[in-house]
């Protein structure tokens, strides 16, 4: 016969007022004696309903868990396939720029730049009043 713990001290079970309980039911709390207990998968019990419902909903739970990390990993996956087609982009447009272009075309792409430029700062100014 199991002796209450620390916790139970004081306590009585539900069913049988006057008999010490030692144990609580796993899923609603309520207070056991040895004989009310209902061991399911080494867990106390008041009944098999509550072992039913404690072990129903830890599926559940546990379906979420797994569809909220899955989610989490397919936003990661996507998040390093981004991060690849960047590192490509780059890469590809340096080797372009130092292996593909001649001196003369890269200085004719720059001065295309800084132009380009300096015209959208002349217009983003026209419409962009000082206030």
């Amino acid at each position: 016969m199991a002796e209450p713990s620390a916790k139970m001290e004081g306590k009585f079970c539900a069913h049988h007022r006057e008999t010490p309980a030692v144990s609580r039911c796993f899923t609603c709390f309520t207070p056991l004696c040895q004989d009310c207990i209902v061991p399911v998968k080494g867990r106390d019990f008041c009944s098999k309903e509550c072992a039913n419902n404690h072990f129903e909903v830890q599926l559940h739970i546990d379906d979420a868990t797994a569809r909220a990390v899955a989610r989490r990993r397919k936003a990661l996956l996507k998040k390093l396939i981004l991060l690849l087609i960047l590192g490509g982009a780059i890469i590809g447009g340096w080797y372009v720029w130092t292996k593909v272009l001649s001196p003369a075309q890269r200085r004719r792409l720059t001065t295309k730049g800084r132009k380009l430029g300096s015209e959208v700062k002349k217009e983003a100014g026209k419409h962009l009043k000082p206030q």
